[in-house]
């Protein structure tokens, strides 16, 4: 949530509403924890919230660097931060202020206090990637009236519970294809080496069947190359755009490693996507000229491109 005329974006403190939050020893320090938690039941600002202190003008942006230079997990850090000053805490990256919060009822204290019109912190990388390129900037980066329209379209192909159970067959076969990769790659001890990059790939695999009502292919095996592809450029988008919201934004007046790298995974994955949405529709006109019944409305892709962050305007 942005306050308007400013560059701080806080996500709600609002502690004459919010009940107290208990922290223990593995969510933070003891001290710092009271603290935080003092503040938010005696009325206190945005002043009041425990954080780190900061450079000028950098504010907290080198905590997100080791010596070497080399960004680190942004979601690390936080843990860390978490574990510090307590369930809330506040840090300065450049000229943006921002609260952290880590309570679910917090949370879900912010969401409902969005409005009709969430007023959301665009990710600037995806903003002006999609002008450059020419396209809207999309469901996730709109706001208002425009956002609104835009939901409201997709809300009756992803948030309908039929919906939801008419796609339970495909995810289940891909949760199936996941157990079998999974008791093939493991160790002579039963481990999985790369469990974390395993678990990205039924992430990745579930979403797409979902999206594109159609298997994408990443737990094929042997391995294709396309898929394998598909799974690095969405690394590598994600990365990006971690890399270039959290460092100095020099990409807006220049073209830095970071952006090219972003640029070329965003690339890549609005063509795959094309083609997937493609590859749909023609089964679909094939059914529909061989005059097969096709069994339901919602039978395709459940979104167009415009709904992905990489996506192209429909």
């Amino acid at each position: 949530m942005m306050i308007n005329g400013s560059r701080r974006f806080v996500l709600i403190w609002r502690p004459l509403s919010v009940q107290p939050i208990k922290s223990t020893k593995s969510q933070a320090n003891t001290t710092q924890a009271q603290e935080a938690e003092t503040a938010l039941n005696t009325n206190g600002g945005f002043d009041d919230i425990p954080g780190p202190k900061g450079l000028p003008i950098l504010g907290n942006l080198l905590n997100y660097y080791d010596k070497g230079f080399k960004f680190h997990k942004a979601f690390e850090i936080q843990e860390n931060m978490f574990k510090t000053y307590g369930p809330i805490y506040k840090d300065k990256i450049m000229q943006f202020s921002r609260v952290n919060i880590i309570n679910p009822a917090d949370m879900e204290e912010i969401f409902r206090a969005d409005g009709k019109y969430p007023d959301r912190p665009r990710v600037d990388p995806w903003i002006k990637y999609r002008q450059r390129r020419g396209y809207s900037v999309g469901l996730t980066q709109e706001y208002g009236e425009e956002w609104a329209r835009i939901r409201k379209s997709f809300a009756t192909k992803m948030l309908r519970p039929l919906d939801i159970q008419d796609n339970m067959e495909n995810l289940n076969h891909v949760i199936n294809d996941v157990m079998t990769r999974m008791t093939k790659v493991q160790d002579k001890n039963g481990e999985i080496p790369d469990m974390a990059f395993e678990l990205f790939r039924w992430s990745t695999e579930s979403i797409g069947t979902f999206i594109f009502d159609s298997r994408l292919g990443l737990l094929d095996d042997p391995p294709r190359d396309e898929p394998e592809r598909f799974v690095k450029a969405t690394q590598d988008f994600l990365h990006y755009t971690q890399e270039l919201r959290s460092g100095p934004p020099f990409y807006k007046i220049m073209e830095t490693p970071a952006w090219k790298g972003f640029c070329k995974a965003s690339d890549f994955l609005i063509e795959a996507g094309k083609k997937y949405v493609e590859e749909k529709e023609k089964q679909l006109s094939e059914r529909a000229a061989k005059e097969v019944d096709i069994p339901d409305k919602r039978d395709g892709p459940n979104v167009s491109m415009d709904s992905l962050p990489f996506g192209k305007t429909s």
